[in-house]
């Protein structure tokens, strides 16, 4: 069984407050206790243990075992908890992922070997691709198939956003499609609407792979490679290395040539 003590110190650390800390234990403690019983024993002022009693039902690790607000406290689950601690996780990983960045526009000629290969779900592949749009680049390059990838996820408000991130800063764009359809038509379309000074060019060429949209950039070593997984939802392959990133932008490349 997990002492007082460590309780306390790993609820701490998960950003809980001394007050909310200690009333979590005392209702842990005392099963059927109200609000009140908490203002009496423990040495926190009334003000402070409520604003903690309000952020722990916020946080649903307690809640009154009956229709009264503040009586019969009992401690429920730590899931909610866990769940706001690894959504932050996951916005520390995009964070750190942003300064690398922001840092590879700034040296890029220090990155000459492979960082790693990160693969993510589908919630995570389209946030990373919308977090790549704001990135230290000047160029974006991307090749696949556009049309049958939108048939397991509408990418178009996506990329919408990705374009509009990538007007606003000025960078330009070259586009290699492998199937023609009104999804891709669509979104030529709107590249061409929303801007007609940027040095862009999409082609077209024959090509039989099943759906995927590889994206690089100049200006950074990143690619990614968004694809179906076999449970029918989007996946991608997030890549840092200057090697990869430089042998892809090179078969783009031909292809536009």
């Amino acid at each position: 069984m997990v002492s007082e003590q460590r309780t306390m110190s790993v609820l701490k650390r998960a950003a809980l407050s001394e007050a909310e800390a200690q009333l979590f234990l005392f209702i842990q403690k005392h099963p059927g206790c109200s609000i009140a019983d908490a203002v009496a024993a423990l040495k926190i002022s009334k003000s402070t243990l409520y604003r903690a009693f309000e952020n722990l039902k916020k946080l649903e690790l307690i809640a009154p075992a009956n229709s009264s607000w503040k009586n019969n406290l009992v401690v429920k689950s730590l899931k909610k908890l866990i769940g706001k601690l690894e959504n932050e996780q996951q916005k520390q990983k995009r964070l750190i992922g942003l300064l690398k960045g922001i840092e590879s526009a700034e040296r890029p000629s220090s990155f000459d070997a492979t960082r790693g290969i990160e693969e993510l779900n589908e919630e995570e592949s389209v946030q990373r691709y919308l977090d790549l749009a704001g990135l230290g680049w000047h160029s974006v390059l991307s090749f696949g198939n556009w049309e049958d990838l939108n048939e397991t996820y509408n990418l178009i408000p996506v990329e919408k956003q990705f374009v509009g991130t990538r007007l606003k800063k000025g960078g330009n764009a070259f586009v290699v499609v492998t199937c023609e359809g009104p999804k891709t038509r669509e979104i030529v379309d709107f590249n061409a609407e929303r801007d007609q000074h940027e040095d862009r060019k999409s082609v077209m060429v024959a090509d039989d792979q099943k759906p995927f949209w590889i994206t690089a950039f100049e200006g950074n070593d990143y690619v990614q490679m968004i694809e179906r997984a076999t449970t029918g939802r989007l996946k991608s392959t997030f890549i840092h290395s200057k090697p990869i990133a430089d042998f892809y932008k090179r078969q783009i490349y031909k292809q536009l040539i």
